[in-house]
């Protein structure tokens, strides 16, 4: 474990280097963070999911890695026939870009039945009220700055490097002047941590998917988000894809999901409608 640590600190000491010395030929750093989270505030296990943060000129592009393996098939044209799952869209199945030049942050999600269908909503790195703290802390051997920010009606704290001239980080975290080491609610049920920094040769984004995504509203975004998540069983019961023998058993199922509903009670941001 400490080699590794030890490993990851020259990796990330040896950024700056890399970003001083940029050339034609790397377009892309890509920086991993990992996810800690719970979706129930009742409960102290937590899950963990590894994430990645895709850096180019003028934009970035955030999602997980298990999202990234889908979008990889999607972009060689091969046919996507897995069923949106609702739960799994309430944790990570969305990409968020973020526009270096305008400052608008991206949000997109799957909301209909099959993974290609996207909505998307937008907002502004304005909306990022971050407050500078002269405070720093040592992690790993590297001097960190604090900053706190109030968004999604949760506290976060947040520990960036000046140093890394990258003024992005996980989610939709972004415009402190550098990257985002680590960043966390008050409550420690979500946390991002990062792990590594490479420079990779990548073309563009492709985006294409995306083209005919919906825009909505952000309150209407998450609104429906929602519902399709409690109504899991009726949504899938239109659809066709499950059939019950009884009303009995109908009921029993949307009694199951109501419940497990229940559990569900933390996102990462807390919405008020």
């Amino acid at each position: 474990m400490k080699r590794n640590i030890f490993i990851l600190i020259l990796l990330l000491i040896s950024l700056h280097n890399l970003i001083a010395n940029e050339n034609k030929e790397s377009d892309m750093i890509q920086a991993f963070y990992k996810l800690e989270f719970t979706l129930d505030s009742l409960q102290t296990n937590k899950t963990t999911v590894l994430t990645e943060l895709l850096v180019y000129e003028n934009e970035s592009w955030f999602r997980s890695i298990s999202r990234g393996i889908f979008d990889t098939v999607q972009y060689y044209g091969k046919q996507a026939t897995r069923v949106y799952d609702p739960q799994q869209g309430q944790r990570m199945n969305y990409l968020i870009n973020k526009n270096y030049i305008s400052g608008d942050i991206r949000y997109y999600s799957p909301l209909k039945a099959i993974w290609q269908d996207y909505c998307y909503y937008d907002e502004n790195e304005k909306a990022l009220d971050w407050h500078l703290t002269s405070d720093t802390v040592i992690r790993n051997g590297i001097s960190l700055q604090k900053a706190t920010l109030d968004f999604g009606n949760r506290k976060w704290i947040a520990y960036f490097n000046p140093e890394i001239p990258i003024n992005d980080g996980p989610y939709k975290f972004c415009g402190l002047p550098g990257l985002i080491f680590e960043i966390k609610d008050e409550t420690e049920t979500w946390k991002f941590t990062l792990l590594k920094l490479v420079r990779a040769k990548h073309g563009p984004f492709d985006h294409k998917f995306l083209c005919q995504a919906k825009q909505m509203d952000k309150v209407s975004f998450h609104k429906l988000e929602r519902k399709l998540f409690d109504n899991n069983v009726q949504e899938m019961e239109s659809r066709g894809e499950i059939r019950f023998k009884s009303a009995a058993d109908r009921q029993r199922a949307i009694d199951r999901r109501k419940e497990k509903s229940k559990h569900y009670n933390n996102p990462i941001e807390l919405l008020r409608w």
